[in-house]
């Protein structure tokens, strides 16, 4: 469902995707699928900005005061804010578990962020590993700096409450023993022995967004194993 301004803007956009706009993405080969039938926001993105590339679509767009690009823009909006309400009710699912430890439910968390929109903007942002720069996507982790407990819903997330990280740093960096200051430089606890021996080094650093700060003065603070 796409909401619009008002209620007629409302059903003029659902229209056009459920018609015009899908059957010019069929036409072009963009896809087979209706629009409004497309449940995730990083497909339905993909396939919007191939449409507003398009010159049928820019012709028609034009003539239409915008109402083609209002609507995709519209239900991206719509998908995004289904996506936020699933994810926060998953993980809420998963705190809730009894079942389950505290270790096994930061592994469910972590595993739950790390898909979709939110992994798909850390990789967009950082690269590849924000510390030592390996860019295989499969083997990157997707962290949050702030933890998500901790976090209220804009910062859950929020792309710059998050490092793309690869496991071994991953594993350290949640668990406290190495941070970084506000340079980037990497903080090293002193509770943690033989860093060497898993290719941990007290030169690495990131190239720190100003964004990230805030986050990692909490981390420093709060996670951080003085």
């Amino acid at each position: 469902m796409v909401t619009g301004r008002s209620e007629a803007s409302a059903r003029k956009y659902d229209g056009a995707l459920r018609n015009k706009l899908s059957k010019l993405a069929k036409a072009e080969n963009i896809t087979q699928q209706r629009l409004d039938l497309i449940d995730t926001l990083i497909s339905f993105k993909e396939i919007a900005n191939k449409l507003k590339t398009n010159p049928l679509f820019q012709s028609d767009d034009l003539k239409g005061n915008a109402m083609y690009s209002n609507a995709l823009d519209r239900f991206a909006e719509y998908l995004a804010r289904v996506q936020v309400a699933d994810l926060t009710s998953d993980i809420t699912a998963i705190v809730l578990d009894e079942s389950s430890t505290e270790t096994e439910k930061t592994a469910q968390i972590k595993q739950r962020i790390g898909q979709g929109e939110y992994r798909e903007n850390l990789i967009k942002l950082w690269g590849g590993c924000a510390v030592t720069g390996y860019s295989q996507p499969w083997l990157l982790i997707a962290s949050h700096i702030k933890p998500w407990k901790n976090s209220n819903e804009a910062e859950r997330l929020n792309k710059f409450n998050g490092l793309l990280l690869v496991p071994n740093l991953d594993k350290v960096f949640d668990q406290g023993y190495i941070s970084f200051n506000n340079e980037g430089k990497i903080l090293i606890s002193s509770d943690f022995e033989r860093y060497e021996e898993i290719g941990i080094k007290r030169d690495m650093s990131i190239q720190l967004f100003k964004e990230n700060r805030p986050f990692l003065e909490f981390h420093r603070q709060e996670v951080f194993r003085k």
